[in-house]
């Protein structure tokens, strides 16, 4: 045997051993995962095979790749939760106030095979949004198979969190920040543009329709420059005490008024008084009426007379 023979022999087992010992390619999706199956072999192109459903373990030749996606529902949480996707979605107010809108959506990824094979390929493996694949050295095991992929996140926030914010600062645009932080109508109005809008704008994003928004939840947006609620809160302090100044005046108006009405009254019951006594000198005559005003009061209208020289004569009982 020749050096070039030999070396083909060597080339041959050398590449038969590697097969024997890389052994087969297996994926078992659980009840909550499905998965994409590639033809990815040494001597052939990656190639796509066909969709593994949820429970189904799949057992091929070394070289084949699986991809795993999530059945269940999500969720895309944009606040200060701890966990959250993202921060609040920051919007811009019809007189130029900053806003941070909390907001949370659940949704479910659309996996039936053509649709998710669409996604893996044009947005799953570019940002390795994936659960686990063949040729990714992922950290997610048994105990812990829900770990998201930082490529999900990335993906989320690309389209998901995207079209929020142009939903949401569309929306907001047309309202003051007064009215955006404390309206309720208008959070009713930042609600219904998530829920008619949002959908649309992710599958226009997307190019297709890969996720399926199930329920939206539109908290109550928050100013940014925290200098904005202090100086409503001096507002109201200042009408709260401008409120309290104009009501005790108008106490102390009011008790005026009462004792001028009390005088008044006093006044009236005076001259009530005089035209009936004058009514009754008008009728007995002014010495006769004293005579009986002194009788009324306990004096005698008849003092004693007095004689020179001597005593007090008392009067004829």
């Amino acid at each position: 045997m020749n050096k070039t023979i030999r070396n083909i022999v060597l080339a041959a087992a050398a590449v038969g051993v590697g097969l024997t010992t890389t052994g087969c390619s297996m994926v078992s999706t659980p009840p909550d995962m499905v998965a994409v199956h590639y033809d990815a072999g040494a001597f052939s192109s990656t190639t796509f095979k066909e969709c593994i459903p949820v429970s189904t373990r799949k057992v091929d030749n070394p070289g084949n790749l699986f991809y795993t996606y999530p059945t269940n529902n999500r969720t895309y949480d944009a606040s200060l939760t701890e966990g959250a996707e993202t921060g609040p979605i920051r919007v811009l107010s019809k007189d130029n106030a900053e806003m941070d809108v909390p907001v949370a959506i659940t949704f479910n990824m659309v996996t039936d095979c053509t649709a998710l094979r669409k996604f893996h390929e044009n947005m799953g493996l570019r940002d390795r949004a994936f659960w686990s694949g063949g040729d990714f050295n992922d950290d997610i095991d048994d105990k812990n198979r829900d770990k998201t992929p930082d490529g999900w996140i990335k993906v989320l926030n690309m389209y998901v969190g995207k079209s929020l914010d142009a939903t949401l600062d569309r929306t907001a645009q047309q309202y003051n920040w007064r009215d955006l932080w404390n309206n309720a109508e208008v959070k009713v109005k930042l609600d219904q543009a998530v829920e008619t809008e949002l959908q649309k704008m992710i599958d226009d994003r997307m190019g297709g329709h890969y996720f399926t928004v199930n329920t939206t939840l539109v908290l109550k947006p928050e100013p940014v420059d925290p200098e904005l609620k202090a100086a409503i809160s001096r507002e109201q302090s200042s009408v709260a005490n401008a409120n309290a100044v104009a009501e005790e005046a108008k106490a102390k108006e009011i008790a005026a008024k009462a004792e001028e009405r009390a005088a008044l009254a006093d006044v009236a019951v005076a001259e009530a008084k005089a035209r009936a006594t004058q009514a009754e000198v008008d009728v007995i005559g002014s010495e006769a009426w004293l005579k009986k005003y002194g009788i009324d009061k306990g004096v005698n209208p008849w003092p004693a007379p007095i004689v020179a020289g001597g005593g007090v004569v008392q009067p004829a009982k």
